[in-house]
């Protein structure tokens, strides 16, 4: 037998103590929906007090009220859930459930099982609806995280549609405060678990975005959103080391925007900041998946292209350099056409390619677009093939 007394006070000292864990931690910093999720707490362990109090203070308030403020308390996690994707919180949404459930108690339904099977499948229902849409909707979460938080939910539901079902076919069973009864403690308990668990899987969403987010601060350029100059050449060696194992062309493009510093200039560096973002999101469109887009400093751009022969890469680099230069670019309130230089450098497969030497090909040959004019592309000089001496040892490593 559950002891329903004690279950209501570990409900209390649980929802209090986790929410005032998390206004410890995050207070001053809620955001993305921590400040909501944290209220759901604070007003469901309130609602628990007024029913362990219902000796002693007005039906009114320990039935209606309470019954209001636990629909309010699913308002503030779906509100908090739609604050940690962005979404606005419609104020129905918000404040009605728990207006309805209130008028209910206290106008609509008088009679104690009526009013019990009534909210608990109306309550169950909104829990079951809240699982199955982060399902539907994949919340932005690991999936085991998004598993944990949806069946957190089903858990309520189940317990909630075991007290509506207790509560109509079997009302001798009707929720007491005292009493060591095992529908009501089955659905308490099933309170417990889904405030516990629902609540670590929502701190778990939170970390894995700040994962996410420090992943991203130390691999991207934070500007551009393309991958910045030191993970460039991380990723960029396992694409070589491949092409000198199976022999294949590989072929590198060193990207400078011609007259770049006249925007900053003219039009200042925030309309600067704008034109690189939107060359790299531009540029990115003209490329494969498997190509590797990078900003190597200021605004020089780098591509890798494995598997990409030179004739190739000279059609890829022709192609962006005509899209930049017929695409108009936002920087601030204006529109700027710009151009750029590119620089080739290629490998057929003859050769062992390596990142130093295509950068340095690929950096010569960019020079020769600026001395031709600028708005270019030009390819630099076939590497020469390698002695026998040198062969040799190529190949023994």
């Amino acid at each position: 037998m559950l002891d329903t007394l004690t279950l209501l006070v570990v409900l209390i000292v649980s929802n209090l103590l986790m929410a005032g864990a998390m206004w410890i931690t995050f207070a001053g910093r809620f955001r993305a929906g921590l400040g909501p999720w944290t209220g759901s707490l604070i007003v469901q362990g309130f609602s628990w007090l007024l029913v362990v109090s219902r000796n002693d203070v007005p039906d009114f308030a320990s039935i209606a009220v309470a019954t209001a403020f636990l629909v309010y308390c699913w308002s503030l996690q779906v509100s908090a859930l739609l604050e940690f994707h962005n979404k606005p919180t419609p104020r129905w949404l918000l404040y009605g459930p728990a207006a309805i459930a209130f008028l209910i108690v206290v106008i609509y339904v008088r009679e104690p099982r009526a009013r019990l099977a009534i909210c608990g499948l109306g309550f169950g229902l909104a829990q079951f609806v809240t699982g199955a849409g982060l399902l539907y909707y994949r919340v932005s979460a690991e999936k085991r995280t998004r598993l944990l938080l949806a069946g957190s939910f089903f858990v309520m539901a189940g317990g909630l549609f075991w007290l509506a079902f207790t509560a109509w076919f079997e009302p001798e069973a009707i929720l007491p405060t005292f009493g060591p009864r095992p529908a009501p403690g089955g659905s308490l308990l099933a309170f417990y678990a889904v405030t516990i668990a629902s609540s670590f899987a929502f701190l778990l969403m939170h970390k894995e975005r700040a994962d996410r987010e420090t992943h991203e601060l130390a691999t991207t350029d934070s500007l551009t959103g393309v991958y910045n100059r030191r993970t460039f050449k991380e990723l960029a060696e396992p694409l070589l080391s491949r092409a000198r194992r199976t022999r294949g062309p590989v072929s590198l493009l060193l990207l400078d925007l011609d007259h770049f510093k006249r925007v900053n200039d003219t039009h200042g560096h925030l309309a600067g900041d704008d034109v690189l973002e939107g060359f790299a999101r531009l540029a990115r469109t003209c490329l494969r998946k498997e190509d590797l887009l990078a900003r190597y400093g200021g605004e020089e751009f780098v591509v890798l292209l494995p598997g990409t022969a030179e004739t190739a890469a000279l059609a890829l680099a022709e192609r962006i350099r005509e899209e930049i230069a017929n695409t108009p670019l936002r920087a601030g309130e204006n529109e700027l056409h710009i151009t750029v230089s590119i620089g080739l450098a290629g490998e057929s497969g003859e050769q062992l390619p390596s990142l130093e030497g295509l950068l340095g090909r690929a950096d010569q040959a960019l020079y020769g677009a600026k001395a031709q004019g600028r708005n270019c592309v030009v390819t630099s000089a076939p590497q020469p093939p390698p002695t026998t001496a040198a062969t040799a040892a190529a190949a023994s490593a």
